[in-house]
């Protein structure tokens, strides 16, 4: 440590601008409100430290020497940059500065209301930087694990690891989606077994395992042997494919909401017992303030 750094605090600095812009220790002590022996006596064990006078001492008041004009301008550069640090450090740990890095499902299910959330926080919160990427839902877990993002928000059908902190968005069942005059609409119950007859937009295994693997297993189970007749994953392009009747299709339906009733209609099937949830997962070690108001602006996009 230098001599300098050893001899020579804020507070001081602070004394000696304001002393300097005074020209008086009386004058000074009533700004500063500190009593004037102990102010002098501040100023005198700064100018011990440092080796050299500051202020040139007369009846009518004090001017700095040389030296202490070298200090006094040093002061008036650096305090400011030192107020501003410790302002920019206390927005920070209010969560009102800073960067959030978020990961959004692959799956196109309410990104609309997503995208909404992620907009109404960077409008609350202007100077703190949200960056959003799209990532699986096992890429968001990994990238959690290693400090990668800061938040994930995941659409899936399992459960999520409980070393994560997470919050329930929203829970829905799993249906089907068909053309609004398809033969399925009459029947007063539909099954997975009635669905042997028709072909099916399904998810492709490499892209999204982690909804090819329970649909699969829900299909096996009810007596489904899929007949596929294109892959597709995102549920807004599940949905137009259903439209142009390539295939009946799975989904969440608010994934769709605006194209449910003039096109397209849901349906439950008794036998596929899917439930989706939605989840934000951070780790409880990086939590913010700018995270829980992310999560919070999600909770309401997503009621």
């Amino acid at each position: 440590m230098s001599a300098w750094e050893g001899a020579v605090d804020l507070k001081q600095l602070r004394f000696l601008v304001t002393i300097a812009n005074e020209g008086s220790f009386n004058r000074a002590s009533g700004v500063l409100r500190i009593a004037q022996p102990a102010l002098s006596r501040q100023i005198r064990d700064l100018e011990g430290e440092l080796g050299s006078d500051i202020f040139f001492r007369s009846a009518a008041g004090v001017t700095l020497t040389p030296a202490g004009e070298v200090l006094y301008a040093e002061a008036r550069r650096l305090l400011p940059q030192f107020d501003l640090a410790g302002t920019r450090f206390k927005r920070a740990a209010a969560g009102q500065l800073g960067v959030v890095q978020v990961a959004l499902s692959l799956n196109g299910a309410h990104i609309g209301r997503v995208v909404g959330a992620f907009a109404d926080v960077r409008n609350a919160l202007p100077d703190v930087e949200f960056h959003m990427r799209l990532a699986s839902t096992a890429d968001q877990l990994r990238s959690l694990q290693f400090s990668e993002i800061d938040v994930g928000v995941m659409f899936t059908f399992a459960p999520i690891p409980t070393d994560l902190r997470t919050i329930l968005l929203r829970s829905e069942p799993l249906r089907l989606l068909v053309p609004v005059d398809h033969p399925l609409c009459g029947k007063d119950q539909v099954y997975l077994a009635d669905l042997n007859d028709y072909e099916l937009v399904f998810p492709p295994f490499d892209e999204a395992a982690e909804v090819y693997n329970p649909l699969m297993s829900a299909c096996l189970n009810g007596g489904l042997r899929p007949k596929v007749a294109i892959e597709a994953f995102d549920m807004r392009v599940i949905a137009h494919f259903v439209r142009e009747r390539i295939g009946l299709g799975f989904c969440i339906p608010l994934a769709v909401e605006e194209m449910v009733g003039t096109e397209l209609a849901v349906l439950d099937v008794v036998d596929l017992r899917l439930t989706r949830h939605a989840y934000a997962a951070w780790r409880a070690e990086r939590e913010t303030p700018a995270i829980l108001s992310f999560v919070d602006k999600l909770r309401e996009r997503l009621a």
